[in-house]
């Protein structure tokens, strides 16, 4: 008998039901698996850890899960590709396993990056922090566009092209993730006393472990100043992980020579901007109908029986009479149009495309996310922090009873309307063309100012205020 011969389709879709509903980062953490590295299972258009979603649907044939140690993840016999692919799933091989000092080429979304010969992903750690800089640009942008200096730009492309899992070191924000929403800030780490800098390595490692699972065995690559090295190394330690910091010790200039004649960034193939081949007037026109025509959808009832979610999209969120009256926003008939936005835009100039789908976004970011994860949590917590009684347990986090009552209100005020759509490449354009003519309250990037949106402005300069 062999050893998947209990697991049957049902069982592995049970395992991407849970999968859908903790999020990946606490499913991979209840089951104490790390994110595939070379192998997603697809399904719908959606990507999931393949091995960890195979051991847990062994333990939902049998009644025991499997651990990580219990089998491979690849396409060898009893691995999990060839158990998935042998129960008739499709399952995506995203990094190239083949010799060391080989060429390897990494893909991310559409965009294959070629890695010259001589530079070997098994050399690359597991995970590649990235400190953050002091010039930033004057407006909110997803982290990894929200810093500017040529050091992050080569620290980026750095991490980008190892195909590994990477997030940035904020002073402020302690673990960001690339595509996370930050306003601008100015704060030095260096500058800050021992005690907040201890605080902020505590947060650092609570929320890598969050997202990515246990850290023990694992290799962390740190691309930072000393100051964000230092409190992090013991903890690190601590936590069973090999750390590399492969600048130490050397001063700015030799970091911007280093990154300019590293093989893994001097040999990325550039990828262009997309051709703006679409009508984007008229897909303006496609979305803001949508949007607008069809009556708004209770957040307490999502994803509203829908199966064309798990893909990029638009999405508009609307607040009844009692929510529009806590938040300040003028009342306009029973639902009010208070906020839209996108999920799964690609990345330019870098070409990297967005995981983030409208199920995902708006069940895991927005209704059941924190307020470090989600502009738009950010949003309703600045307006509704005196009336909902939110307390911060930290700079930008409020605590767990906070998000709860946050989340709450929002499932219980919101109702929201959506448009997927194929066009990742153009969805920041058409995003751009939907907020400029809707002009929704609560849109600040490009919007004209309002006595409400300077009050909301200095809300999410308070939520983010460092401990005295």
């Amino acid at each position: 008998m062999g050893m998947w011969d209990p697991v049957a389709r049902e069982h592995v879709l049970a395992a991407v039901r849970e999968y859908d509903q903790l999020g990946q980062s606490r499913f991979l953490a209840k089951y104490k698996f790390g994110p595939a590295r070379a192998y997603q299972l697809i399904i719908d258009g959606r990507s999931y850890d393949s091995k960890a979603t195979l051991g847990v649907a062994y333990g939902y044939a049998t009644g025991s899960a499997l651990s990580s140690r219990d089998f491979n993840g690849g396409t060898s016999h009893n691995g999990a590709a060839w158990a998935l692919r042998r129960l008739g799933f499709e399952v995506a091989q995203t990094a190239d396993t083949g010799a060391i000092g080989s060429p390897r080429s990494t893909v991310v979304g559409k965009a294959t990056r070629q890695i010259t010969a001589g530079f070997a992903l098994d050399q690359v750690s597991d995970i590649v922090l990235v400190g953050c800089v002091k010039t930033k640009l004057p407006t909110a942008a997803p982290a990894d566009e929200l810093y500017t200096s040529p050091l992050f730009k080569k620290r980026r492309r750095y991490a980008e092209v190892t195909g590994r899992p990477w997030f940035i070191l904020s002073a402020l924000h302690g673990l960001v993730s690339p595509d996370q929403v930050l306003e601008p800030y100015d704060m030095y780490l260096a500058g800050q006393p021992v005690t907040y800098r201890r605080q902020w390595a505590l947060r650092v490692v609570r929320d890598l472990i969050a997202a990515v699972g246990p850290l023990e065995g694992r290799t962390v690559e740190v691309h930072a100043g000393a100051s964000y090295v230092e409190p992090l190394e013991p903890l690190l330690s601590a936590a069973g992980v090999g750390l590399r910091v492969p600048l130490r010790g050397l001063n700015q200039g030799q970091h911007l020579a280093w990154y300019s004649s590293a093989p893994a960034v001097a040999g990325v193939l550039p990828v262009d901007a997309p051709g703006l081949d679409l009508d984007l007037d008229a897909e303006v026109d496609r979305a803001i109908v949508a949007l607008t025509d069809v009556g708004p959808r209770l957040a307490s009832d999502f994803p509203w029986g829908r199966t064309d979610l798990y893909q990029p999209g638009l999405y508009a969120w609307w607040v009844d009479r009692a929510g529009a009256r806590d938040l300040g926003v003028p009342v306009s008939g029973d639902r009010t149009l208070v906020y839209t936005g996108q999920a799964g835009a690609t990345r330019w100039p870098s070409g990297t495309r967005s995981g983030a789908t409208l199920f995902s976004r708006i069940s895991r970011q927005h209704l059941g996310g924190r307020i470090s994860s989600s502009t738009l949590r950010q949003t309703f917590a600045a307006l509704l922090r005196d009336r909902l009684d939110l307390q911060l347990a930290a700079p930008g986090a409020l605590t767990t009873d906070a998000e709860r009552r946050l989340s709450g209100w929002m499932t219980e005020r919101l109702a929201a309307t959506v448009w997927p759509t194929a066009h990742a490449d153009h969805l920041r354009h058409i995003e751009h063309g939907v907020i400029i003519r809707l002009d929704a309250p609560l849109n600040l990037a490009g919007a004209a100012a309002t006595d409400l949106r300077s009050r909301l402005t200095r809300g999410r300069h308070a939520l983010h205020l460092p401990p005295e």
